[in-house]
């Protein structure tokens, strides 16, 4: 709870330029709280640190950090709520975090993983042809690593 607590303050007490020089050590301590912590935050509260995860992932990906990305974005999927994942007002930030995971797990050649993440968005009636091209791509370019024009 300490971790948390100390990754919370920095979130709150940095500006946006110097939170993207510390994103990591900020989304690594306040992930280290731990599913009790993290579950007894309030809605907003949830979804400010869902987005502090996709900073970090989409920061992770710049450098090619690929795991890291991918534990950042499940961490943020994991702090919006099971049931209203796809309703706004967290709908825009859950598909960024599932394409990310798509696309990490394409790099990291999770086929299991990119397809359950392509399925997910996928399946989504509410979302455009628009927000599902990047899981296409995502399937698209899997075929072609793994030498399967054919599928």
């Amino acid at each position: 709870a300490l971790r948390f607590e100390v990754g919370s303050t920095l979130f709150n007490a940095l500006n946006e330029v110097e939170l993207e020089e510390v994103i990591f050590t900020v989304a690594n301590l306040v992930n280290s709280g731990g599913r009790s912590v993290l579950g007894s935050l309030e809605g907003s509260r949830r979804l400010q640190l869902a987005r502090l995860n996709l900073l970090a992932a989409r920061r992770a990906v710049e450098q090619s950090a690929f795991n890291s990305a991918a534990r950042y974005a499940n961490a943020g999927v994991e702090l919006l709520p099971n049931r209203r994942r796809w309703k706004d007002p967290s709908k825009e930030l859950m598909l960024e975090l599932s394409s990310i995971s798509a696309e990490v797990a394409g790099s990291l050649s999770r086929r299991r993983d990119l397809e359950r993440w392509c399925e997910e968005i996928l399946c989504r009636n509410e979302l455009t042809i628009y927000d599902k091209l990047r899981a296409y791509i995502c399937l698209i370019d899997s075929m072609g690593k793994n030498d399967c024009p054919d599928q």
